[in-house]
């Protein structure tokens, strides 16, 4: 039951990944921004130590929140849907149950035999009734 629980959860965490994206991109694109404006020379002094650690502080925001994104991005590609999940979830067992049962692997064999028998008996009945 623990598994059903952690399947239905998938979509909820798709979405909260997502967001923590879109927020990394957004403080990315604020660093670059303020990153860009203390080069300035007009309003900043390049020399100044306020301006150096203003740098600094900015630069590791980007820094953190590209690391961010980039995790997020790629984490949230290999989790798969609700949907997608109770398919695997599902389909995942039979395969490994058709895969070991041998009564199983002979069916296909049965299944071409039993139509070929049966389309053989229409044929005939066809025949049969041309004639």
């Amino acid at each position: 039951m623990n598994e059903f629980y952690w399947i239905t959860r998938l979509d909820s965490i798709d979405t909260l990944l997502t967001v923590f994206g879109v927020i990394a991109v957004i403080i990315l694109i604020i660093g670059l921004i303020a990153f860009g404006v203390t080069y300035d020379d007009d309003n900043f002094d390049l020399d100044d130590e306020g301006v150096q650690k203003m740098r600094k502080y900015f630069k590791r925001m980007i820094i953190i929140s590209l690391i961010v994104f980039i995790s997020v991005s790629t984490i949230n590609t290999f989790i798969p849907s609700t949907k997608d999940a109770y398919i695997i979830y599902g389909m995942g067992g039979t395969f490994d149950y058709l895969k070991t049962n041998e009564t199983a692997k002979q069916l296909p064999d049965k299944v071409v035999m039993a139509i070929d028998s049966y389309l053989d008996s229409k044929i005939e009945e066809q025949t049969d009734t041309v004639n």
